[in-house]
């Protein structure tokens, strides 16, 4: 007959696996340094190709206005704007993903420590098992 409990640990380690579990693990296997590293890393390129894209279609639609508007800016000042405004847009996509990793590394971290838990509580009951039934296989002979 099965036990109830071993049930419940199997259901629970089966549900993780086939769950956000895979997800977990695959964060959890990095230290948490690296792993934040690799998405801000990641971040940077993307929101770099992102606003030089957007930076792009929008002077693509205005191209009359600001050929115009060439003759009268700075150009120093200008470009420092840009330059400050990309920069500000960069640590702003870098702190959001800074706290946004951080965090789902600390839940994937806790997820497997639970995960652990479920295995070496099952561990315990099938060693308790596996004992009470060698010694019903004892009595029986």
């Amino acid at each position: 007959m099965t036990d109830p409990k071993r049930l419940r640990e199997m259901i629970a380690i089966s549900s993780f696996e086939g769950g956000r579990g895979r997800e977990a693990m695959d964060i959890a296997g990095y230290y948490r340094s690296d792993y934040i590293a690799r998405q801000m890393i990641r971040t940077f390129f993307l929101a770099t190709f992102g606003i030089i894209g957007a930076a792009g279609i929008i002077a693509a639609a205005n191209a009359e206005a600001l050929l115009n508007l060439l003759v009268y800016l700075d150009m120093v000042k200008t470009i420092g704007m840009i330059v400050l405004i990309y920069l500000v847009l960069i640590a702003a996509a870098l702190i959001m993903t800074f706290v946004s990793s951080y965090r789902r590394y600390s839940r994937a971290e806790r997820e497997r420590n639970v995960y652990a838990q479920h295995v070496r509580n099952l561990a315990a009951l099938n060693e308790k098992y596996d004992a009470s039934a060698g010694a019903v296989q004892e009595r029986r002979t």
